[in-house]
């Protein structure tokens, strides 16, 4: 019997490779807004922090270290709803990213660019979106020499059969052009799901993609645009060697809908 997630060449299964013998960097990705049209953000964002696995440990400790600067009690849960804007707790938090060996990619799919002709549906955006990240973190593995592991934040929508299939489509060649630039040779693993109670790390990639999030569709009552917080972490998001954030480490898609913020990084 095969899985849901064996590669499909030419009619023929290929079960997935498994870990080459290289390092691992370890990817841990959550959401910010509504991957349908008719929400109120404008954009869709997955974001990921990416940790090379012999460093966990003193990420981990780190987190610790933030709770109790935030005024959190030890081991509890840090999401960026939770943290008091008004009292400071936002922009500390994103302080507080800045010293860690963390590394922060994020995607993010302007909806109104494509809900105009109707035939785009959430899933659309969700895969689309997804597969641009994939890409990216293979990139970066394979930049560092390592195998990349990538275990997503668990979402009552998410459908875990929806998911795999994508990325089955994806390993077998098939899907958008994007799809074909993912270096599965790096990323061997299938994607995992978690929750941030169980995998703790995943409360880094909340802290991150709400800040993208704030940044691109607001935040508050009156959705007021904050990019201070990516501009504090500029240093920890992946980019080039020119050291270019945007369309590498920050992708927005298409290119027509980057802020002008965003085009000076």
């Amino acid at each position: 019997m095969t899985s849901a997630l064996d590669r499909i060449v030419n009619g023929t299964y290929i079960p997935p490779q498994r870990r080459s013998g290289r390092p691992l960097c370890q990817a841990y990705a959550d959401e910010s807004g509504s991957a349908g049209g008719r929400a109120e953000s404008r954009f869709f964002v997955l974001g990921a922090a990416v940790i090379n696995a012999e460093e966990a440990a003193n990420a981990a400790g780190h987190l610790e270290y933030m709770r109790g600067q935030l005024g959190r009690q030890p081991g509890c849960e840090l999401h960026f709803k939770n943290l008091k804007a008004k009292q400071g707790h936002r922009t500390l938090a994103a302080e507080l990213l800045v010293p860690t060996r963390l590394t922060f990619v994020a995607v993010a799919t302007d909806k109104t660019a494509f809900t105009r002709g109707g035939t785009w549906s959430h899933m659309d955006t969700y895969h689309w979106t997804i597969t641009l990240l994939l890409e990216r973190l293979s990139w970066l593995a394979r930049r560092r020499g390592r195998d990349a592991e990538l275990t997503l934040a668990h979402k009552r929508h998410m459908k875990t059969s929806e998911l795999r299939g994508h990325e089955q489509l994806l390993r077998s060649g098939g899907g958008s052009r994007a799809g074909h630039r993912i270096d599965w040779d790096h990323f061997r693993e299938s994607v995992r799901i978690g929750t941030p109670k169980t995998v703790e790390m995943l409360q880094y990639a909340d802290l991150f993609v709400s800040m993208v999030g704030a940044a691109l569709n607001g935040e508050g009552e009156g959705r007021i645009l904050n990019p201070a917080y990516i501009s504090t972490i500029e240093d920890r998001i992946m980019s080039t060697s020119q050291g270019r954030v945007c369309d590498t480490g920050l992708k927005i898609h298409p290119k027509q809908s980057i802020p002008g913020w965003l085009r000076a990084m």
